[in-house]
């Protein structure tokens, strides 16, 4: 028998298509009920598991290498900065993505921090429920310049979702297609160039040693004094002590985001205390749409039945 581990909790109910698919290819699934994943719930499963579908949680070396038997590890999303990708590698284990499969969810998502935070959205929900009846006037993201970090899948969707906005978007991504930027009305410019004209600073960047803290103080302190900051990518690309400081002295007028650092996010954590009027966030939800979900969920269970099955899956990245 050929166990599939499942440390996604909602994998169960919201990916019922890849359930029925790996069940039907005679695969055995463990899943998961509990938060954060402990992989030692499933220790007198250890040496039955050849495959893993993971989510955003955190895979070290050490745990991999208390599966004698994985051959396959399929991310649910896109991100695999959560992998040892080197000790796969050393382990001959396939590591697999599921790119574009949550793009819509995550454009969406991040289109709707913006609106939240520039009407107010969270602030004016809890003074409303506390009994204040207050009005003070918003934005309006009509004609705004929004800059784009990365110009991949998702800030490509963005950028069609804003159109309608009547925005200006600027993007920089080094390997961007400028054809396709083009297409979309969206200005490729340098980096800096981006951060300092921003009305809205988006990101779209994988998490790699390069891009960490890649957007700090001196970045920071470059935008406008009344931009605003999302992040919808990963939580290290931004130092958050940075942006804490940057929030509370004024620096820039606010920021959402939808990644941390660490995750969960610890509750004493100095952003969270911040007034919502000037920092509003979720909890790395941007991609877990229904449709997301059932479709990276085929996705991600096709490249363990292709491996396990002795064929090369798509999307393969060790």
């Amino acid at each position: 028998m050929k166990y599939i581990l499942l440390p996604m909790v909602i994998f169960e109910t919201q990916c019922r298509d890849a359930v029925d698919m790996m069940k039907e290819q005679g695969f055995s699934l463990i899943f998961n009920s509990r938060l954060p994943f402990q992989l030692s719930d499933f220790q007198s499963q250890y040496g039955g598991i050849e495959g893993v579908i993971c989510g955003s949680e955190t895979w070290t070396p050490e745990m991999v290498s208390r599966l004698p038997n994985l051959k396959v590890m399929s991310r649910f999303g896109t991100g695999t900065d959560n992998l040892p990708i080197e000790y796969l590698r050393e382990r001959k284990i396939i590591g697999t993505n599921t790119p574009g499969a949550n793009a819509d969810a995550v454009a969406e998502h991040t289109l709707a921090l913006i609106l939240a935070l520039y009407k107010n959205i969270p602030a004016c929900n809890s003074l409303v429920k506390d009994g204040e009846w207050k009005k003070d006037a918003v934005s309006e993201i009509k004609g705004k310049t929004i800059g784009l970090i990365g110009f991949g899948t998702i800030a490509k969707r963005l950028s069609r979702l804003l159109q309608a906005f009547d925005c200006r978007i600027i993007a920089y991504d080094p390997y961007a297609d400028t054809a396709e930027a083009k297409g979309l009305q969206v200005a490729l410019c340098e980096k800096d160039q981006v951060i300092q004209s921003a009305d809205i600073l988006s990101l779209h960047l994988p998490l790699t040693s390069a891009a960490c803290h890649s957007i700090g103080r001196a970045e920071i302190n470059k935008m406008k004094r009344e931009a605003v900051l999302i992040n919808t990518s990963r939580g290290g690309i931004v130092d958050e002590q940075a942006l804490y400081e940057a929030l509370i002295n004024g620096t820039i007028k606010g920021a959402a985001v939808d990644v941390f650092e660490q995750e969960p996010v610890p509750h004493d954590h100095p952003l969270l205390n911040l007034d919502e009027t000037k920092f509003i966030c979720t909890s790395h939800m941007g991609g877990m749409s229904r449709e997301a979900n059932a479709r990276t969920g085929r996705m991600a269970a096709k490249a363990v039945i292709d491996v396990l099955s002795g064929k090369l899956p798509e999307h393969r990245i060790c």
